[in-house]
Formats: C-alpha cells, structure tokens, sequence
C-alpha cells in the first residue's frame, strides 16, 4: 500500500519521538538536509520501499537507533559515511561495508538485493570482509552469486556462532512463473538456518561445508547432480528439512551403496544418514525413480514426520520394505501426480 507521502519539513522538533515509519512511500524521492537534527529519542527507522536517492548528513544525529531498514529503496545508490556514527545499530537491512568497522552492536543484518545488480557482483566481496567485524551478529540474510563467494564466507567462521541465518547460493532464476507454492516456501524460511542453493552444477563442497550447519535445505534446479548423497548427507546431522525442486538429473535420494566405510562404522560400515531428516518435499523431478536405493541402517529417516512427493513421472517405488519399518513417527504421507506409483511398496 503506497501511502502517498511526497514531502518532509525541514527540521521537525520530535524530541521524543522512538520510531518513525516512512515505508511504502514511493513518491517520496528526498529528505531535507536537517530533517533528523532534533530527533535525539528514535530508535527505529523504516524507509523500505520508498524512491529516496540519498540520506543527509543529519543521518549521524540520530544516536539512539537501534533499527535501521531500507529494504527496496532501490534508486539508493550510496549512504553517507555518517551511518558510521550510529553505534548503538542493532538491525539493518543494506549497510555500506565502510561503516561495518564502527557497527560492532550490529546484531542482525539483512543484505537485501537485486541479484541482477552489477554493484553487488562488484562489492559483494568487500562486504563479506566487512562481517568481520560484527562480533555480536547473530541474524543474517544474505546473498552469494557464486560458490565461490560462499567459501569466502565459510572462512569467516561466523556460520556456527549465528542463531539465524537465511543463505541464498547461486544464479537468478530465469523462471517466468515458479512451481513452488508459496507456503511451502514460509515453511522452509521459519527454520533458523536456511541455505537455498539454485541452478548449480556439479559438485560444491562448500555447500557440503555449509550443510554441517544447516536445519533446512532448499535444492533448487541443480542441472547435474542424480542423488542427494552426492552433498555427503550423513554430514547433515542438524538438517530436519530438505526441499528438491526441478533437479531434473536426480532419480534417487541415496544410494545405500554409496553409504559404506568400514574403517569408520563398525563390522557392517553403515554410515548413519537422514537421521535428524523431519519433513523431506519432492516436487517435479522428471527422472525421479526412488526414495532410496539399496540397503539402509535401521536409524535411516526414523524421525520423519512429512513426505510429500509431487510430480514425478518415473517414481515406482516410495518405500522399500527395510525403510517401512523405519517410518515410526511419520504422520503425514503426499503422493501427487506420480502415475507410475501403483504400491507403497514393492
């Protein structure tokens, strides 16, 4: 709802004002120079989604903000370096790097971008160095084109000492409409620590490493890989949600066969997997033929709860009957549109 503000006063006296909410204003384009001089009280500021191109110096006199969102300002091109003298920051969405140096109160941040936007391709290393130094950080949304980008990150060693983290890994989509229903979608951002990896290919063991230390997982369009246990899932000991969609290549799950070290795991070297695993969703996988394949440890997938399985033309098998027995606590079976599926089992 756009709510029509277009003008500000010069220099409002709001000695007492705690919060100011300016957001969904797209026609207004500026802020007078001293607007924020007499404002000494605010602790919240909120100009999401309004057409402003700057922010004014008098930005620095606001020294008791805790709370600072700019989420879709997208004609916002620079801020002045006098965002560096809010201190006592505790949330904000899209900070320059410069001032992350002064914002060590900093405790959740949220990059919020146009994954298009040839200035976060440049700068999103200098920002990812900037994490650094926020040492009470503990909410982050972020966005990393590359792989690359997301070793970076790794090296930071932030990932284990965040209490929430929305992690987003790959390329822009080139969808027109997405399949994915949107409350599928909630479902998977209400878990703390969410990394969603979208059109990759082969195999990235920095989204391994970051697994580690994830509770949900969306796969999005991966173009190559034809199990999930090529990502080392027995490593997923946190994981208690896993979302696949359109990965096209993948016909199995696991293969038990894959899943076996006898230096490691006893006489029968059965590696432990899907065990933490509570809803697992399965959506348009053309070549998708099983769940899983080969034989499995008696723990595999004995927390489900949720299995929900749509459009998948190939499917034959949903449960083999070692993996039946495993099935205590699932309280929720979807099979849609997998015309194949004439038994549970085989």
């Amino acid at each position: 709802m756009n709510n029509k503000l277009t003008d500000l006063p010069e220099r409002p006296i709001c000695l007492n004002l705690t919060a100011l909410y300016l957001q969904n204003s797209d026609d207004l384009m500026e802020i007078p120079t001293t607007f924020f001089e007499c404002m000494p009280a605010l602790q919240v500021l909120d100009l999401s989604y309004t057409s402003i191109k700057s922010l004014p110096q008098s930005i620095s006199k606001l020294v008791s903000l805790r709370e600072f969102l700019l989420k879709g300002c997208e004609l916002l091109m620079k801020l002045p370096p006098e965002i560096g003298a809010l201190r006592n920051l505790e949330i904000g969405e899209i900070i320059p790097k410069t001032t992350f140096s002064k914002l060590t109160r900093l405790k959740e941040l949220s990059i919020d971008v146009n994954p298009d936007d040839q200035w976060w391709d440049e700068e999103a290393n200098a920002i990812l160095d900037g994490l650094f130094w926020l040492i009470n950080l503990k909410t982050l949304n972020l966005y990393l084109l590359t792989v690359e980008l997301l070793k970076r990150f790794l090296q930071l060693k932030i990932y284990p000492a965040l209490s929430h983290l929305k992690l987003t890994v790959g390329h822009q989509d080139q969808r027109i409409i997405s399949r994915l229903p949107e409350k599928l979608e909630e479902k998977f951002k209400n878990f703390d620590k969410c990394l969603k990896y979208k059109n990759g290919k082969g195999k990235a063991i920095e989204i391994t490493e970051a697994l580690k230390h994830s509770s949900a997982f969306f796969l999005d369009r991966h173009w190559t890989v034809t199990k999930l246990s090529e990502f080392q899932i027995h490593e997923m000991k946190q994981l208690k949600f896993c979302l696949l969609l359109e990965c096209y290549e993948m016909q199995t799950i696991i293969n038990g066969a894959d899943e076996k070290d006898n230096d490691e795991y006893g006489s029968k070297g059965d590696k432990p997997v899907l065990t933490s695993r509570e809803h697992l969703h399965i959506l348009y996988m053309k070549n998708f033929k099983s769940i899983l394949e080969g034989r499995i440890v008696s723990s595999c997938l004995s927390r489900l709860k949720t299995l929900a399985i749509h459009t998948c033309p190939k499917l034959t098998t949903i449960f083999t009957l070692d993996l039946i027995s495993n099935l205590v606590n699932l309280e929720e079976l979807i099979v849609e549109d997998c015309p194949k599926i004439e038994d549970l089992t085989p």
